[in-house]
């Protein structure tokens, strides 16, 4: 795993003094970085991966198998969204929490936890 600062170089400003910057991807501008925003940058990707393998173990189990258009509809940082019927949302979010509260494979001792709820639209479940 990588994270890729698009022409990252030193630069010097008249009031900051020498700074780090690299071109924003998404403004196509140059954007300052330094200690914090790497660390946050570092603490998202691990979030991405460790999410990324929970959002599989739900997708396994209520992957439109049971009802077509069930199962894992989006992430978002660190969440997740499943889509299921009515009758199996209780259950759903219970494998869900659990699932989400387990450390992966790979880093047993991190702490991980979740919350959730149920709702017919996004918005109402948080």
């Amino acid at each position: 795993m990588g994270l890729e600062y698009f022409w990252l170089h030193e630069e010097s400003h008249p009031d900051f003094g020498t700074q780090w910057v690299y071109d924003d991807k998404e403004t196509r501008k140059l954007k300052r970085t330094y200690g914090g925003a790497i660390t946050e940058n570092l603490c998202q990707a691990l979030a991405r991966n460790i999410v990324f393998e929970q959002m599989l173990e739900v997708e396994k189990r209520y992957g439109g198998y049971d009802s077509v258009g069930s199962g894992v509809a989006l992430t978002v940082h660190d969440e997740i969204v499943a889509v299921v019927d009515e009758d199996k949302g209780e259950e759903c979010l219970a494998f869900m929490l659990a699932v989400m509260h387990e450390a992966p494979t790979w880093w047993k001792e991190l702490p991980v936890a979740a919350e959730g709820g149920i709702a017919t639209r996004y918005g109402d479940a948080k």
